[in-house]
């Protein structure tokens, strides 16, 4: 028999560390672009404020948003400002009342009633 010796230490494991956010610093990146719903808007001058249209985003979901102004060049840009980030929230579904009961009872209704006419005449 052999007289191994125990060469682990007894210290309790860390955890492992918490997967970090995603952090956006270039919303120029091919990666970028993959991922994420993309968007520009060319701004003139005397006329700087602007609105978007996203489509296809579900009611009632926040979504989060990132801002950067650049300049024209769409893959290396000059100039461009920190990235401003944000939140909305779409609309809530609409409800929808049932209406299809009321009406299946009003033909079988209607129909009963054609039924005893046709019957009784």
């Amino acid at each position: 028999m052999l007289n191994a010796t125990n060469t682990t230490s007894n210290a309790t494991a860390k955890p492992a560390p918490a997967a970090k956010a995603e952090t956006l610093t270039n919303l120029q990146s091919s990666s970028l672009l993959s991922k994420y719903s993309v968007q520009r808007y060319e701004a003139k001058a005397g006329k700087l404020g602007f609105s978007m249209v996203f489509d296809s985003l579900l009611e009632g979901k926040t979504y989060s948003w990132l801002c950067e102004a650049t300049s024209l060049s769409p893959s290396n840009p000059a100039f461009r400002t920190t990235l401003e980030k944000g939140s909305t929230a779409t609309s809530p579904a609409p409800v929808v009342e049932d209406k299809g009961s009321s009406a299946l009872w009003s033909s079988l209704f209607a129909a009963i009633l054609m039924i005893a006419a046709v019957f009784f005449y």
